[in-house]
């Protein structure tokens, strides 16, 4: 791991950002036109409708703090091994790829929240926004917008390292015990008020300094534990 740790080279780093970005250009621009042409009109037609439910928006594009980072745990790691790059660029070129992207999507979803939700929701009470749900936007659009990213930073990096780790042991040991922990959260009603209550308020609902600096912080360092299964990935 030493090895791995030492040396880090941003500029490479960085290269391998760009290589992923470029790979998934097509899949954004096709989510991105499912997102216009199906989402949007339907947003539409279900305020035209008066229709008091429906996701808006600036929450549909959530979706993409999940898919691309499964998509980059499943699909990049060969390609990019293939083309020169070393074990840390790689480490590396995922962190700026994710933080990156969480910050391109919660810059998105407000300027979406603002464009098309909150109007919608003022006047026909139609659309549910995260945005607004989680507590983000009751604290302006600077601290909305970091807070969302803190939030969007971390579950991309869960997204990445759940998928991450399915090839080897340590991924069905992790499916075992998520599975384990969502049984004993759901049915023990104690663990489940004090233990998710605690969470959410801290991940989602907390003072802002401190949701975005738990967040960052650990969703960092979550990520930090992915050295463990890159030191050991074959290619």
């Amino acid at each position: 791991m030493n090895n791995l740790i030492r040396d880090f080279n941003l500029k490479k780093g960085w290269a391998v950002a760009r290589l992923n970005y470029k790979s998934f250009g097509l899949t954004a621009a096709i989510l991105a036109g499912v997102f216009v042409l199906i989402i949007l009109p339907g947003i539409i037609m279900s305020a035209a409708g008066g229709n008091v439910e429906g996701l808006g928006l600036s929450t549909t594009i959530y979706t993409f703090a999940i898919v691309f980072p499964v998509m980059l745990a499943t699909s990049n790691f060969n390609k990019t091994m293939r083309l020169g790059a070393k074990k840390k660029d790689y480490f590396v070129g995922v962190l700026l790829f994710l933080a990156i992207l969480a910050a391109a999507i919660s810059a998105a979803g407000i300027a979406l929240y603002y464009a098309v939700d909150k109007p919608v929701t003022d006047h026909l009470k139609t659309l549910y926004s995260l945005y607004r749900v989680m507590g983000f936007a009751g604290h302006g659009v600077v601290l909305g917008f970091l807070m969302q990213f803190g939030f969007l930073f971390f579950l991309s990096i869960v997204a990445f390292l759940i998928a991450g780790i399915q090839d080897t042991w340590r991924g069905w040991v992790t499916d075992v015990a998520l599975a384990l922990g969502v049984v004993v959260l759901t049915t023990v009603a104690v663990l489940r008020h004090h233990v998710v209550g605690a969470i959410l308020y801290v991940v989602i609902k907390g003072h802002p300094a401190a949701q975005i600096l738990f967040t960052l912080f650990v969703g960092f360092g979550l990520y930090c534990l992915y050295l463990l299964v890159l030191k050991r990935k074959k290619i």
